[in-house]
């Protein structure tokens, strides 16, 4: 629900300082105002004349008549407004884009910053391109999409890029919410979500996602990422699902990275991320920890039928640091962790980690100051001898403790190099403690 606070006159028309349902709070002339217990609400009309609302219930220029507006929503415009349509069939490329360059021309004459905020009904949008969104520069500012459900409310891209969004300001935010969005491509190689912040760190504020689904159409294609987040810092994702195609190897989930092409090694991080209530299967990687990150996240998630669940590139640049990962289950092809560049100060705590015959479990690589605790390695599909590997550590100063081993070759292997490491309290079935090629 929008909290209206106090309203003011500006440039003829009726602007409210508030704050909704997400937390943010800004000065906009798209927001809620009560008036004698009816609902303002901004429309094509109403944007395109700075003296004309729309009052629920009412005729005449501007009247909001659908009965599918959600409690909540107001201060929002329903892209049917502007002739979107959810019929599977009308392009919503460019209706989206009339209604962004009203929203935008609205504010500038009111001389507020710019906020988008979209609603879509359920059914299914067609877009017949990528769509792409650029913030203004040195604004605090934010945009806002939502759906009726992500089971609900379908975005369907006949391109292999979805939604394309530019922030320019560590204030400026995206909040998503509700939506599944589908590529009906074979190729596969763009971003069903794509975030790039140009202006890094600062003090920034949180970017929020909820509800959201990546898929091709019927299974049988995937985006190359789901969610790909380029520079932006401070990210929720809650109940986020991933299901990529059916070769079970194509795909990425969400991929992080920072931006040290516009902001510098120094400034260029991408930092504080939290993934909960994930989904991700069927796919090359879940979740990717790429170039200068620190401090990814993930608890109560489920990795399955991939080939990797949290993955980390060879040779990544950065100071990389900060990766927990608590109460989640894998069942990956491959490697439910795989880090292949070091992600120091790492935590490792109460998940469940079924692995394939002759793979391993968490390969923390040279990763150093980890923690591995109160996990539950168990081998499956191994035939008459366990072959996989519980935990792989080259990095110093790894604890294992507390875990669980069962139907593995060996609990955990500390090659020649890991240092200072140590295990204790953890239990064995049928599993050998520490491998014998540990030296």
């Amino acid at each position: 629900m929008w909290l209206t606070s106090d309203y003011f006159s500006m440039a003829g028309m009726a602007a409210v300082v508030g704050c909704n349902g997400w937390g943010f709070c800004v000065a906009t002339a798209t927001l809620l105002l009560a008036v004698a217990g009816s609902n303002l609400y901004a429309t094509a009309e109403s944007l395109a004349s700075p003296d004309t609302f729309a009052v629920n219930g009412s005729s005449g220029p501007g009247a909001r008549t659908s009965a599918t507006r959600r409690a909540g929503h107001s201060g929002c415009v329903d892209i049917e407004h502007f002739g979107g349509k959810g019929d599977g069939k009308t392009d919503n490329a460019l209706v989206l884009t009339r209604l962004s360059d009203a929203s935008t021309a609205r504010a500038v004459k009111a001389g507020l910053p710019p906020m988008l905020c979209v609603i879509f009904d359920a059914g299914i949008y067609e877009f017949s391109s990528t769509w792409s969104y650029a913030l203004p520069e040195a604004l605090r500012s934010a945009v806002i999409i939502e759906g009726a459900g992500s089971g609900a409310t379908i975005l369907r891209f006949e391109s292999d890029s979805g939604l394309n969004f530019t922030l320019h300001h560590p204030k400026q935010t995206l909040h998503m919410r509700g939506l599944t969005l589908v590529t009906n491509t074979s190729s596969g190689s763009g971003a069903a979500l794509k975030i790039t912040q140009t202006s890094c760190l600062g003090s920034f504020d949180q970017s929020t996602f909820s509800d959201i689904t990546f898929e091709g159409l019927s299974g049988g294609q995937f985006w190359g990422v789901g969610a790909d987040v380029v520079g932006l810092s401070g990210t929720a994702w809650h109940a986020v699902t991933a299901y990529g195609d059916t070769s079970f190897q194509h795909g990425i989930g969400i991929r992080i990275r920072g931006n040290n092409i516009d902001c510098g090694e120094t400034n260029g991080y991408s930092i504080y991320h939290n993934i909960t209530s994930g989904i991700f299967n069927q796919l090359s990687k879940g979740v990717v920890y790429d170039d200068f990150t620190q401090g990814i996240t993930v608890t109560q998630s489920n990795f399955q039928n991939s080939q990797f669940g949290i993955w980390s590139p060879p040779e990544t640049r950065g100071q990389n640091m900060q990766l927990n990962v608590s109460n989640s289950q894998f069942q990956v092809s491959d490697q439910a962790i795989s880090l292949n560049s070091p992600i120091n100060l790492g935590s490792y705590s109460n998940n469940t980690v079924l692995i394939s015959s002759g793979k391993v479990g968490f390969s923390l690589g040279s990763s150093n100051i980890n923690t591995v605790s109160g996990n539950t390695f168990a081998g499956v599909n191994y035939g008459s001898t366990p072959s996989a590997v519980g935990i792989d550590v080259s990095g110093t100063a790894t604890m294992i403790a507390g875990n669980s081993f069962s139907a593995l070759r060996c609990g955990y292997r500390f090659h020649p190099n890991a240092l200072a490491g140590g295990s204790s309290a953890n239990t064995f079935n049928a599993t050998s403690p520490a491998c014998s090629d540990r030296h």
